[in-house]
């Protein structure tokens, strides 16, 4: 859900997503680290299944990566909640009642 990257291929637009998703403690930082049991991966595609960290090669494929930053994110592609799942409110900005990203 969280922060989306994108890829694609220079001429033929095949466009890869991965989304991170990052938990924090009421007064810690956000990480990966902090991720429950049931919390979607550290890395994810749209469907929410386990996907690998980006990167500029990819089944022999060179890849172009960006974070997608858009009225629905804040400055740096992150967008916020206080919980993934059903019924989750996500939000282009930080508050301290956000536990995930």
């Amino acid at each position: 859900a969280q922060n989306k990257h994108t890829a694609s291929e220079a001429d033929d637009a095949e466009v890869k997503e991965r989304y991170e998703n990052e938990r924090r403690l009421v007064l810690g930082r956000f990480t990966s680290k902090r991720l429950r049991l049931w919390d979607p991966p550290a890395w994810s595609e749209s469907s929410g299944r386990r996907a690998e960290p980006p990167k500029p090669y990819e089944d022999g494929v060179q890849y172009s990566w960006r974070v997608e930053v858009n009225g629905f994110t804040d400055a740096e592609g992150w967008r916020y909640a206080r919980h993934f799942g059903k019924g989750a409110l996500w939000r282009n900005t930080f508050q301290h009642q956000m536990f995930v990203r």
